[in-house]
């Protein structure tokens, strides 16, 4: 993939950027990004079509099970581990990443009290 992107450049970036896995903590509790999202974010930093696509697939087709508004908490807190990343549009995903996920409890917080669901 990586040469494949090497020879496509950034049109080739955009057009997977959206199916890349998104950075992760793991068992461990450390913080990873996964290679080929780090060569994709790092390779084509200037990018900033490429760097939007990725975070707005970050979670296309995830399924929730249980309680959603807490595993959303639980995705900011994550990211939280990623601001002080070397890559920076890693640490801007995390940025992203948090904002959403906040703005995302939120609004199932006030969904869940007016369907008074606790």
């Amino acid at each position: 993939m990586k040469k494949w992107l090497t020879s496509v450049g950034v049109a080739g970036a955009v057009k997977i950027a959206r199916q890349l896995p998104i950075p992760f903590v793991n068992e461990e509790g450390e913080p990873v990004v996964p290679p080929l999202t780090e060569f994709v974010l790092s390779t084509f930093e200037d990018d900033e079509e490429t760097f939007q696509q990725f975070c707005h697939g970050s979670h296309q087709l995830q399924v929730y099970v249980g309680g959603m508004k807490s595993k959303k908490e639980k995705e900011a807190e994550d990211a939280k581990k990623f601001l002080d990343h070397p890559l920076r549009r890693v640490r801007e995903w995390a940025e992203y990443e948090i904002e959403s996920c906040q703005r995302s409890a939120k609004s199932l917080q006030r969904i869940y009290q007016e369907m008074e669901i606790p």
